[in-house]
């Protein structure tokens, strides 16, 4: 997921840079690109850690799975070899960060049943009342698109 900081504002123009020059040289030779391979080997598992110190980079982190994942999300990577000022008027640029803000992070969606649980608990007067509310707003999530991600499928179609 390393390539989805290019589209940032809040990282520095030269980490940027440096970043999309460390992804350019990290171009695997065979296609079609393979599955990351650094989770004890097999692809599954937790991933193999860098070690990390006051001085690392982003660019540091980048290696040949980043190309995996811009590939994974189909982010077209023609924008990686112009200068970071034009990314705003590309195309391939503008595409990318319409598909890297789409993209919902997992988080979020627990944090908001951690508190949706939270602020209910204490107005239901028994747990079959808390199970019929949260029976309830699950039924209503399911039945409401998620707009963010059905943006991102119209466009890509």
């Amino acid at each position: 997921m390393l390539p989805l900081a290019l589209f940032s504002d809040k990282l520095a123009v030269d980490d940027r840079r440096a970043l999309a020059d460390t992804i350019l040289q990290n171009k695997p030779a065979n296609q079609p690109l393979q599955f990351p391979q650094l989770r004890f080997g097999t692809g599954f598992g937790k991933p193999t850690f860098p070690v990390l110190t006051p001085t690392t980079r982003l660019a540091d982190l980048a290696n040949k799975y980043c190309w995996f994942g811009m590939y994974q999300i189909n982010i077209d990577p023609a924008f990686l070899q112009l200068p970071v000022e034009n990314w705003d008027g590309n195309e391939a640029f503008q595409a990318g960060k319409a598909k890297a803000s789409s993209i919902n992070v997992v988080n979020d969606c627990a944090e908001c049943g951690v508190k949706l649980t939270s602020d209910f608990v204490e107005a239901a007067r028994t747990e079959r009342h808390l199970q019929n509310v949260l029976k309830t707003v699950e039924h209503d999530r399911a039945k409401t698109p998620n707009l963010r991600f059905s943006k991102w499928t119209v466009d890509n179609s």
